[in-house]
């Protein structure tokens, strides 16, 4: 009897001994799954605000890869530097080995291309009648817009499944999680969840022709008291202005705080998100730039021997290598 009640002990303990061994096995495969979803629907888009200022630098880890002006895709890694392709690039976003950017077309659209990190199998994924180079990449999903009718539309990384999530007019967008947010031709803001599902209208006032956000506000160039102001996403009430210095719409807004153009005087200027503390960066040859920060690092537009080109410099004014 007690020889057969120890067998059953051994049978019991080792059937638990089994359940668990199973229970850690599906549990490491659960978290490799989680893992292996966030890593693949998730993706290194344009950093910070770069997104409104065509998005032509974009940090994954230690590498960058720039829009050199005229110059093509770049990929640049500690002091090497090389070429991905010639084709003009904007709105540069990283995902599992594979560069996303839009590209003007000859018709006067955009094409959505793809091609390798290392500057392989470049290709066009879909072509837009829109002249918008702003993408996002979202859940494995790429959001654009098109035109004729105004639409913000989706497809898979592959160019595959293009669907309609919004048809409306639209001036201007920006992805956020399962968000879109968007303005129009009124310049009121709206959102609209990535399925177009909830469509709300945020702020009716005609001031986000076109906008920012950051850490739930959304930021704006009042154009006609030239200002920059914010407004809390969760309060709309909450309406501020972050600084009266600007003179147009070129600006990026950051975690460390917001660099400018100051237009009348030729020169990048940062400006604490409070607008208490403002120090010049650089001093360029153009009156129309864009500004990227990439780290510690601005890449900007501007003008050498009557040609637009792409220049670096450090966050802090001082020079790169």
């Amino acid at each position: 009897m007690k020889a057969g009640e120890e067998n059953l002990k051994k049978k019991l303990k080792l059937n638990t001994l089994t359940i668990v061994i199973l229970l850690v096995i599906l549990l490491i495969v659960l978290c490799f799954a989680v893992f292996r979803m966030f890593s693949v629907t998730k993706t290194d888009g344009t950093n910070n605000n770069n997104d409104s200022n065509m998005g032509i630098a974009l940090q994954k880890d230690d590498i960058t890869f720039y829009y050199n002006y005229n110059n093509g895709l770049v990929r640049k890694e500690k002091d090497k530097e090389k070429t991905l392709t010639k084709s003009q690039a904007y709105s540069i976003n990283y995902i599992n080995g594979m560069i996303y950017f839009t590209s003007p077309n000859s018709t006067g659209g955009i094409d959505i291309k793809q091609i390798t990190e290392d500057g392989k199998d470049e290709k066009v994924l879909v072509s837009t009648t829109s002249s918008s180079t702003k993408m996002y990449i979202q859940d494995s999903k790429i959001y654009y817009l098109t035109s004729k009718p105004d639409t913000i539309s989706k497809i898979d990384l592959d160019g595959k499944n293009s669907e309609v999530i919004l048809q409306r007019s639209v001036t201007d967008f920006k992805v956020i999680d399962d968000t879109i947010y968007f303005s129009d031709i009124m310049g009121y803001l709206y959102s609209v969840d990535t399925d177009g599902e909830n469509y709300k209208t945020i702020i009716k006032k005609s001031l986000f022709d076109e906008f920012q956000i950051l850490d739930n506000y959304v930021y704006c160039y009042d154009n006609e008291n030239s200002k920059l102001i914010k407004t809390s996403l969760k309060d709309i009430s909450k309406t501020e202005t972050v600084t009266d210095k600007l003179d147009c719409d070129t600006y990026n807004v950051t975690s460390n705080g917001i660099y400018y153009l100051d237009k009348e005087n030729f020169k990048i200027v940062f400006v604490s998100k409070n607008g208490k503390k403002t120090r010049d960066i650089v001093t360029i040859n153009t009156d129309n730039t864009k500004i990227n920060v990439v780290g510690t690092v601005i890449y900007y537009i501007d003008v050498k021997d009557e040609k637009s080109v792409t220049k670096v410099i450090g966050t802090n004014g001082k020079a790169v290598s």
